[in-house]
């Protein structure tokens, strides 16, 4: 498989080169044959076996025609000598058809070529190295290619990449210490993978980036570029996902929902109302119950045949008797239902003027701040505070509407009503 990577200088080609395929190959018990500016030193004995390192090409030059003519003669050149080439390494095809093989898996070694494009141009690459590359999978070879851009590489050869890594140092996001490497269909297809990977400084031991000088020197950063994490609207954005995912997990549902609120409002309102009973004893109201009888001081205001035997002492008393919720309005039994777990409960009537005007539950009553004590299916004992004592009772006021067929209030008799048919 021939791969190549690409990357600006300072990119990070080497780096990624020597951790990511050179010393991945070494572990797997696989030569690499390289031009690289390795340290053999800080590699194990074991692995410096499985190293070579090239400098000379095998290959011999070929003689180049000088230039003659009007050309030669500007340049001071006399045209009668011949100019070798220059080979450089991987430019000849002895440097490859290396015959190392794997003593398990077969495999050859691995070929990474540092600045290809000096001994792979895009003219005047030997034919046959570009054959060579053509037919490498038959020696079970893998080549690496580094180069700055694939277009100074020889057409044919780039034709056959299978993987594309480009690198680059994150520098224009602020940081010197990663590089972004992309991994890309071959040359011209699509990106399939991008990654943030930060330097190691284990790795820097095994080779050398810096080949024109024998200590490495201090590249020139962007010292203005503010990194993409610090700006400010990264950190609004952060900070709103923190507020939003507190807001989830405290409130229940969707907080932005209508309906949802809509639906947990009418389930609080659900809950406050009494709970279902097991057992239940309706007591329906008598058309004539007897007048509730009141224990102590009676409130003014109340009807006087419900409250008329307690009468108060002194006017101090009645006046603060007065200032219960429901004063001047009469309270009846209207039900009563026994639950085991919640003891007995009332249903009251509440009447103004001998007229029903409202129901309510004892739990009501007890939030308006009365205290109800039960006594009996048909009575209750009311208080409110230390002024206010008197008794419920079954004896909630009727009133029957009748057309113009009622005497005093009352509806006419059957016997009258039979009567009227017969008189006409």
């Amino acid at each position: 498989m021939i791969n190549i990577l690409l990357g600006a200088p300072g990119g990070g080609k080497s780096y990624e080169a020597v951790a990511y395929h050179i010393l991945v190959a070494l572990n797997a018990g696989r030569k690499v044959i390289t031009n690289l500016p390795l340290l053999l030193d800080a590699f194990p004995p074991e692995q410096r076996l499985l190293l070579e390192l090239v400098t000379t090409s095998k290959g011999k030059p070929k003689a180049v025609r000088a230039a003659s003519g009007f050309l030669a003669a500007l340049r001071g050149d006399d045209g009668e000598d011949d100019a070798p080439a220059v080979v450089r390494p991987f430019s000849a095809v002895e440097d490859y058809g290396d015959s190392w093989r794997h003593p398990e898996t077969g495999a050859g070694p691995l070929y990474v070529i540092d600045e290809c494009h000096f001994a792979l141009p895009r003219t005047g690459t030997r034919r046959e190295v570009a054959g060579w590359y053509s037919m490498h999978r038959h020696e079970h070879a893998d080549v690496l290619l580094i180069t700055q851009s694939y277009g100074k590489v020889c057409k044919d050869i780039i034709d056959l990449v299978q993987v594309c890594y480009r690198v680059r140092k994150a520098v224009a996001f602020g940081s010197s210490n990663a590089y972004i490497r992309k991994v890309q269909d071959g040359v011209r297809g699509d990106v399939v993978n991008t990654s943030v990977r930060k330097y190691d400084k284990k790795y820097y031991k095994f080779y050398r980036s810096h080949t024109k000088s024998s200590e490495a020197g201090q590249e020139l950063a962007a010292t203005d570029i503010v990194p993409f994490w610090r700006r400010w609207p990264v950190i609004g954005f952060g900070l709103c996902v923190v507020v939003l995912v507190v807001l989830l997990t405290q409130v229940k549902g969707n907080p932005m929902d209508a309906s949802a609120n809509t639906a947990r409002t009418r389930d609080k309102q659900a809950k406050a109302q009494p709970s279902s009973v097991t057992t239940t004893t309706v007591v329906t109201t008598p058309a004539s119950a007897p007048v509730s009888s009141p224990v102590g001081s009676v409130a003014p205001g109340a009807r006087k045949d419900e409250h008329a035997q307690g009468a108060t002492d002194s006017a101090a008393a009645a006046s603060r008797a007065a200032q219960h919720p429901f004063s001047g309005m009469g309270i009846h039994v209207a039900g009563w239902a026994r639950n085991g777990s919640q003891g007995e409960r009332y249903v009251f009537e509440l009447s103004q003027n001998g007229v029903p005007v409202s129901t309510l539950y004892g739990d009501e009553l007890a939030r308006a701040g009365y205290k109800v004590t039960a006594v009996s299916p048909c009575a209750a004992k009311i208080d409110y505070g230390t002024e206010v004592h008197f008794f419920a009772r079954c004896d909630l006021p009727r009133q029957t509407m009748s057309p113009g067929g009622a005497v005093d209030g009352k509806p006419v008799g059957d016997g009258a009503a039979a009567a009227a048919p017969a008189s006409t």
